[in-house]
């Protein structure tokens, strides 16, 4: 699990580099390449292949190659990861009210939209045609070569607009806009795949899920410390009566067979339990519950595969699902 905080610490370690060498500007945001290539531009630079961590300024350009995954990390905690094959531009990044407007080129992006105490955040995702924005939640956008703007959400409304800023629709939880031409937006259903994996486990331990690929997280690391960087994932805490978490919710599309690694840490000492459930359409298609105790600290790692009926990870549907219990912790990308 080192490499897992080293992620989420990285933004700060490479902040203070970035201010020693830059001092007269001060960084919007930082970027981390998940996976390579990635590519950032600025107008004062020639187009040169991103470090492992950058600062990143307004009107920077981040494009993503064949298979590279790029995350964006704002000052106000909201994160962006950026799909392969993509090319986005900071449009803006105000910091005193937490406004972030990003323009897609082309390609997609997965956004997950901090809340802050105190005051209203945006995060807004833009074509040259619209805008998708939303003050908190999970969402994404993408944008085609023929200048179709797709939109999605899993956690938090989002208003769809056009350039001269008129409300198009406006999506719920779970809902996908497909925008193009003079016509009125197409509103369906989102889903990425046809399969999902879904993690619940109690209070006592925080579940963080790493995809096959090895590169993209999505769940927790600490009570208040939630992490998403796998398109159309869906992380939640859920409260009790007294408003306590009374547990918390990992769900992830799961097309391919795996393997998906999950870590458990344990929040406070105690029983815990775990259920993970294979979906395909929303009907079960598998189930298997871990219980166990831990200490608060701890983790117990498992490794996840599944057996599919078909290897297009799209309309994939798992037939079973095995659960084993693994020794060593994540490991980070270079250690694959």
């Amino acid at each position: 699990m080192a490499f897992v905080f080293t992620v989420l610490a990285i933004a700060a370690v490479s902040s203070a580099a970035g201010a020693a060498q830059h001092a007269a500007v001060s960084p919007t945001a930082t970027l981390t390449v998940l996976a390579p290539p990635v590519q950032r531009l600025s107008a004062s630079r020639q187009p040169a292949l991103a470090e492992a961590t950058m600062d990143l300024q307004e009107g920077d350009r981040v494009i993503t190659g064949q298979g590279g995954f790029a995350l964006v990390t704002f000052l106000d905690g909201s994160t962006v990861t950026i799909e392969p094959n993509s090319d986005v531009t900071i449009r803006q990044a105000d910091r005193q009210r937490s406004a972030i407007r990003l323009l897609i080129h082309v390609g997609k992006v997965w956004a997950r939209v901090a809340r802050l105490m105190g005051r209203e955040s945006s995060l807004s995702l833009e074509s040259n045609e619209y805008a998708a924005a939303a003050h908190d939640g999970l969402i994404g956008a993408q944008e085609l070569s023929d200048g179709t703007f797709l939109c999605w959400t899993r956690a938090g409304r989002v208003t769809l607009t056009n350039l001269r800023g008129r409300q198009l629709a406006t999506l719920e939880p779970g809902q996908k806009a497909t925008a193009a031409g003079l016509g009125r937006p197409r509103i369906e259903p989102f889903s990425v795949n046809a399969s999902t994996l879904e993690i619940l486990a109690t209070a006592e331990a925080l579940p963080l899920v790493q995809m096959p690929d090895g590169q993209r997280l999505a769940g927790f690391v600490a009570p208040d410390t939630e992490v998403n960087q796998v398109f159309g994932s869906l992380t939640a805490v859920r409260l009790g009566a007294e408003g306590l978490p009374v547990g918390r919710l990992v769900d992830v599309p799961a097309g391919p067979a795996g393997p998906y690694r999950l870590v458990l840490t344990g929040v406070a000492d105690g029983p815990y339990q775990v259920t993970i459930i294979g979906r395909h359409r929303g009907v079960p298609t598998w189930r298997h519950v871990e219980a166990g105790t831990i200490k608060a600290g701890e983790q117990a790692v498992f490794s996840i595969q599944q057996r599919v009926d078909v290897d297009d990870p799209l309309r994939a549907r798992a037939l079973r699902g095995a659960v084993v219990p693994v020794t060593s912790p994540m490991a980070s990308p270079g250690q694959r």
